[in-house]
């Protein structure tokens, strides 16, 4: 409507103003005009999308949850917003339950991005449940991806494997050390039954840990990269 239009420019110049360093005060003026809005047209996409996102930026999450939902409500078929509902129960409230449910319907939504399937693999593990990540990743493999969303799939798939795998090493070479009495440092000590995710071998890294020959690497050039920022900012 013409009303929530001019609503909309007004909220959107102050909330410019404001944006950087958003008071409790602006934050529930921002709040009742988003709800006044939606209010006068229900059927905005662009309201929920960015009304909510407005919110989030001036620490209003809980506001922003119920805007998202409203989106969710009045538009469906959106994705968008069973998506944003899931980050912020993820990132802001820490509810991994919640987290998981609204990404499964984010998924099942028509124009969803095909990188939500991954994402939602890491939603499950962080609720604790690394296996059923495990498995949803490798039912996901069974269906028609395209290259670059396979490529992402199959290199989550083969992280949690070695995340999986390095802990039950862990606990097969410290279990060892108990009963020998001294470090271990050779893998072939180990009765390894799981093959590395890269296919490249297991080591036992300076730090004690196991890892894959391809992990050790990775890690290595983190460190290094560290070491350089380290340098650079030392430097005057």
């Amino acid at each position: 409507t013409m009303v929530s239009d001019f609503l909309w420019i007004r909220t959107v110049l102050l909330f410019a103003d404001f944006a950087w360093d958003c008071q409790d005060r602006e934050a529930r003026w921002l709040v009742s005009m988003i709800r006044t809005m939606t209010v006068l047209d229900p059927s905005w996409r662009t309201l929920y999308m960015y009304g909510g996102n407005m919110l989030g930026v001036c620490n209003k999450v809980e506001e922003a949850d119920a805007i998202f939902e409203l989106g969710h409500q009045n538009l469906p078929e959106e994705y968008y917003f069973p998506f944003s509902l899931a980050m912020n129960a993820y990132q802001e409230h820490k509810d991994y339950e919640a987290a998981e449910q609204w990404m499964r319907i984010a998924v099942t939504k028509e124009g969803a991005p095909s990188w939500y399937r991954a994402a939602m693999a890491g939603v499950i593990d962080k609720k604790g449940q690394r296996e059923a990540s495990i498995r949803y990743l490798e039912d996901e493999l069974q269906k028609e991806l395209s290259p670059s969303v396979r490529d992402i799939t199959e290199e989550r798939l083969r992280l949690l494997r070695h995340e999986l795998y390095t802990e039950m090493l862990q606990q097969q070479k410290n279990q060892l050390e108990l009963e020998l009495g001294y470090s271990v440092w050779d893998v072939d000590l180990l009765s390894i039954e799981y093959s590395d995710p890269w296919e490249e071998g297991w080591l036992i890294s300076a730090d004690g840990v196991i890892r894959s020959v391809e992990m050790e690497r990775r890690q290595a050039k983190k460190t290094q990269n560290e070491e350089r920022l380290r340098l650079k900012r030392s430097t005057p």
